[in-house]
């Protein structure tokens, strides 16, 4: 089988559904998660969109790492 999560922001999958991806990762299914943008829109401070982008891309990625997606991508939208 192959899940994939098509979420809006970075952190949306693990807040929404990153139990479920975990646990169909854990029994061997393949596991996408999709971002449609990278939330340059979603910090705090002086940090610029792309600074805060690149911060959010990293985080997502790692924490598709943890709960075992095969891949993490980012659609780019603005």
């Amino acid at each position: 089988m192959h899940v994939v999560a098509i979420v809006a922001h970075p952190d949306d999958a693990d807040i929404f559904c990153g139990g479920t991806l975990a646990k169909h990762a854990a029994r061997g299914d393949r596991v996408t998660i999709a971002h449609m943008t990278r939330g340059e829109y979603g910090g705090l401070g002086a940090d610029t969109e792309a600074e805060i982008a690149d911060v959010r891309e990293r985080e997502a990625r790692a924490s598709g790492e943890v709960l075992g997606a095969d891949a993490v991508e980012f659609l780019d939208f603005a």
